[in-house]
């Protein structure tokens, strides 16, 4: 069966000490067995204002190659949180969205392929209070357009079906209901939750998407104070189809810098079993 890993980030502005971080995460999590390893959103840029430029600059792009070289040197696949892309359909988006990016999932194998990609769709927009708590996602980035479900080969299963999201899209159960079906097997949800957001429903929102799909959830997030004056929940989480955490990132684990890996088995068989006991897919037209 594949093992899996999240990894927990404490990201801050200085890009290519994230992808330091990263980086050393990835190896860890290969040390540790893992085949596919899941990285938080904004594992590269946090804090930063404007991702537009952000995105063209040397830096960037000279960290987001070294990723690749690595996760090819390391033989994983790999699941790049969110990075900022510049959207290629200009032409059909207005002079305000021109300013803005796509916030990018990418699949990556182990040959340092993208297999696919996803724009999160679901932008974060919330105001708890005016003087403390305000966040406008949508003042910097496009949303996607549509959810993605990527067929994928691994080492001793059966092609299988896993689908990525982002952070926001977990309060959106009809988002997984529009893809999933008996050949998915995970949910992947690279995250930035606040520390209030995160406190009140990281965990029952994670258990909730794995039991009512019956899949794995890989749920990697940030963790900490960042220099943006934001806090993140940190407690990344593998959920088992019946709701178990199989392997959560606690504060006493992590590094100096705030990094955490934690690895799974990803059971397929009991996780059919399952399936076959409470057939709750089946119950529903796809």
């Amino acid at each position: 069966m594949p093992k899996a890993a999240v990894i927990q980030m404490r990201s801050l502005c200085d890009i290519k000490d994230n992808a330091h971080q990263a980086i050393l995460a990835i190896k860890k999590a290969k040390s540790m067995g893992a085949e596919l390893v899941v990285l938080p959103e904004n594992f590269l840029t946090f804090g930063q204002k404007n991702l537009y430029e952000l995105a063209l600059s040397e830096d960037f792009t000279q960290a987001l190659a070294l990723l690749f070289s690595v996760i090819k040197e390391q033989q994983l696949h790999a699941v790049l949180g969110t990075v900022p892309v510049i959207a290629e359909d200009s032409e059909e988006l207005d002079r305000e969205e021109l300013s803005r990016v796509y916030a990018q999932s990418m699949w990556v194998a182990p040959d340092g392929a993208v297999l696919g990609f996803y724009n999160k769709m679901h932008l974060f927009d919330y105001s708890k209070d005016a003087s403390l708590e305000v966040y406008s996602e949508s003042s910097s980035f496009i949303p996607g357009k549509y959810p993605v479900s990527l067929n994928l080969n691994m080492k001793g299963v059966k092609p299988f079906e896993a689908m990525l999201s982002v952070c926001y899209d977990l309060r959106f159960p009809e988002y997984y209901r529009k893809l999933v079906n008996s050949n998915t097997r995970l949910l992947v949800v690279p995250s930035a939750f606040t520390y209030s957001t995160g406190q009140a429903h990281w965990e029952i929102l994670l258990k909730a998407r794995a039991v009512e799909n019956q899949v794995y959830v890989l749920a990697a997030n940030q963790g900490g104070a960042h220099e943006n004056q934001r806090e993140t929940w940190g407690h990344s989480m593998i959920i088992s189809p019946w709701g178990e955490i199989l392997g959560e990132v606690l504060q006493t684990a992590l590094t100096a810098e705030g990094v955490g890996v934690i690895c799974a088995d990803l059971d397929f068989d009991k996780q059919d079993q399952i399936r076959t006991e409470m057939p709750s897919l089946s119950h529903r037209k796809l």
